[in-house]
């Protein structure tokens, strides 16, 4: 499906590509009855991501704890001065963008007398965080040119422009949170966009000590424990049920034997949560648990072979001092 462009906002400058409001709303409301209905029982970590979610995430991302950010934007500013030659005639789409704190640090790499020449394409499934960002890139960057595309990147299907080179961002690790088979998937989906003398940087968090993964995961603040509890209030706007976050604990901790970080919902009570749509109740015991999001962390051998699979090839491998995260530079492999 080709993107449809229509004025947004304030600015001349800013496009705006709507793809939410073409799913069937009974599919999104079956997917997250089966999953409550599952055992264990589970929420799609997707839904994480609403205005209120993404306002939390953003938070999150500027913990001390929150070790991911911090490392990967000094990844992205060593690119950003490595191939200031690239950056320029190029569009920017980076999924699963949030604020624009990643982005604009190669935005300011930039030559300014080049802005008239990019083009940058957000994807986020939140609408809010998109208009943000856009009014803040517009404002702080001349002549730069901002295409918002609301989308589920994996679940929603559209083909980019490819009239010239493109620069493919994804960062945040957000590819782990994907089990093997949809990483795959997905970075097929991206290799399927991509032409010859495109790039494309994924950021990838590493395994490292158990203690200071789930300090990630576990702030003192309790700001991630809010992030994961404001899932209960989606899927109450979403199926009508009454869940109530303050009833649930948040938890999270590795699982060695998947490799991941497994966060968490535990009822501390017994309760029988209503869902008018199916006329019937959700019994949930107490201490029992809802997950929410499983974050995979990786080797290089691991992400390499997902990698490969996919049809791309590493062409540079930045890492830190500590190999906690690291930011690989792909392309797509000759066929």
């Amino acid at each position: 499906m080709e993107l449809n462009k229509a004025p947004l906002f304030s600015s001349p400058r800013i496009v705006y590509s709507n793809f939410l409001h073409l799913r069937d709303p009974r599919e999104t409301v079956k997917k997250i009855i089966d999953d409550l209905l599952s055992i264990p029982r589970t929420i799609s970590s997707t839904l994480l991501y609403d205005d209120v979610g993404s306002k939390l995430f953003q938070q999150i991302t500027r913990l001390p704890e929150y070790y991911l950010s911090r490392i990967e934007s000094e990844l992205i500013r060593e690119f950003s001065q490595s191939c200031k030659n690239f950056l320029h005639n190029l569009d920017i789409i980076e999924l699963g963008s949030g604020d624009c704190s990643k982005i604009s640090i190669i935005l300011d790499s930039i030559d300014p007398r080049n802005f008239h020449s990019i083009c940058y394409l957000p994807v986020d499934i939140s609408s809010q965080s998109l208009k943000e960002s856009a009014e803040v890139l517009v404002a702080k960057y001349p002549e730069i040119r901002v295409h918002c595309i609301a989308a589920d990147f994996l679940g929603d299907f559209f083909s980019l422009p490819h009239k010239r080179k493109r620069l493919f961002c994804f960062f945040g690790s957000t590819i782990g949170n994907f089990p093997s088979m949809q990483r795959v998937e997905l970075l097929r989906r991206v290799s399927s966009q991509m032409e010859s003398g495109d790039l494309f940087l994924l950021g990838v968090d590493m395994v490292k000590k158990v203690n200071d993964l789930e300090k990630a995961y576990n702030d003192h603040n309790n700001i991630t424990a809010s992030f994961n509890r404001n899932i209960l209030n989606v899927v109450n706007s979403i199926i009508g049920s009454n869940f109530n976050p303050l009833l649930f604990e948040h938890h999270a901790h590795f699982n060695r034997d998947l490799c991941c970080i497994e966060m968490y919902l535990k009822a501390q009570k017994a309760m029988a949560i209503s869902i008018p749509c199916i006329g019937s109740e959700i019994l949930i015991d107490r201490l029992e648990t809802i997950r929410t999001e499983s974050s995979f962390k990786f080797t290089v051998d691991v992400i390499s072979e997902d990698i490969k699979a996919a049809g791309l090839k590493i062409d540079l491998h930045r890492t830190d001092s500590s190999n906690w995260f690291s930011l690989f530079q792909l392309s797509k492999e000759a066929s």
